[in-house]
């Protein structure tokens, strides 16, 4: 499964008491000091399946999804308990299940890119960027990004200088 595959990576650790209506206000309170220090990502279940929420009405179903989702998971398994019961999930709510993939873990985007109008072939400059994290999980390690500027015969014609910025303090767009 996806949670053998992940408890086997260094610093994943594992919280049984899940998400979704689960957390007491002092297991909250642990969970964003533990993302604030942004040392391992953050994996949940939900507690309760989707047949169980979905008996208290369409905000109950929502209601766990954001709030499995408010503990900035780098993973959540799918809201039901058995197999069926996820499928039926998948199946029924099909833009809140996809809406919580494209949300859990991060999405490093660039909003900006800036570089020079005119570069000579294997010279370096700098290239200026933006980038937010989309989604609601943290990255563990620093990124280096890399880039080429590429004339229109596919030639490079600018290699940036590689410098790692600070990506593991990036949170849905903070």
């Amino acid at each position: 499964s996806a949670f053998d595959y992940a408890l086997k990576i260094p610093q994943i650790t594992w919280r049984r008491d899940g998400a979704g209506g689960a957390v007491h206000s002092k297991e909250r309170k642990l969970l964003n000091e533990a993302h604030e220090l942004g040392r391992a990502p953050f994996v949940a279940e939900f507690v309760g399946g989707y047949s169980d929420f979905k008996k208290g009405g369409q905000s109950a179903v929502e209601f766990a999804v954001n709030d499995a989702l408010s503990l900035h998971p780098n993973y959540i398994n799918v809201l039901g308990w058995v197999g069926g019961d996820a499928l039926a999930f998948i199946k029924e709510q099909p833009e809140l299940f996809h809406r919580a993939l494209r949300t859990m873990g991060y999405r490093l985007v660039p909003t900006s890119i800036e570089y020079p109008k005119q570069a000579r072939a294997g010279s370096r400059e700098t290239i200026k960027m933006t980038w937010v994290n989309r989604g609601v999980g943290s990255v563990v390690n620093a990124q280096t990004p890399q880039f080429r500027l590429i004339d229109k015969d596919g030639r490079t014609v600018l290699l940036p200088i590689r410098e790692a910025f600070p990506s593991q303090n990036w949170i849905d767009n903070k």
